[in-house]
């Protein structure tokens, strides 16, 4: 049996409950991979990143498309730019890949922004979130995340995914929200 990655599982998920026509918006714009799927099959994006090299990275992956609004700021200030509500929100936490890796997601920051994304999201709307979690701090904002997401009354978990076989691989969870 083939493992499959967990952005394929996170993609698969977007693409079986959202309508093209949804509104999405990438916390955590990296590479731009994510952000780049979002493009290509919904028709708004905003994507997120505190790193100028992860929002010019993002630029070039995706400069073909005109549905993106790139912000270059944390995400735990989204409400300062989201005005409407949202379909779905994607998430990675770590560090940008060939980068600076000991600049990563912090717990309170993602807790903040998440905090935010609840109330944001549409009914039905989704939480896509991937923890990374062999970086120093990375175990940690994983279970403290999950806990805070568990405990909220208008989310039900609907999906947790990982490798079987590898106590450290990343783990995709994601929420409906009621």
């Amino acid at each position: 049996m083939k493992i499959e990655r967990v952005t394929t599982v996170a993609f698969r998920v977007l693409k079986e409950h959202c309508a093209s026509d949804a509104t999405i918006v990438d916390l955590s714009a990296g590479n731009g991979n994510d952000t780049l799927f979002c493009c290509q099959h919904f028709k708004t994006v905003t994507a997120f990143d505190i790193q100028a090299q992860a929002i010019e990275r993002t630029r070039i992956r995706c400069k073909d498309f005109d549905n993106l609004n790139l912000i270059h700021d944390s995400h735990e200030h989204l409400d300062d730019y989201l005005k409407e509500p949202v379909d779905a929100f994607i998430f990675n936490s770590g560090y940008l890949p060939k980068s600076d890796s000991s600049v990563t997601t912090q717990v309170a920051s993602t807790l903040i922004a998440l905090s935010k994304a609840i109330a944001f999201l549409k009914p039905d709307g989704l939480l896509v979130l991937t923890f990374y979690r062999k970086h120093p701090g990375g175990e940690e904002e994983y279970t403290q995340t999950k806990t805070f997401l568990e405990t909220q009354k208008n989310l039900s978990l609907i999906l947790r995914y990982t490798y079987d076989d590898d106590d450290s691989a990343p783990i995709l969870l994601a929420f409906k929200k009621s």
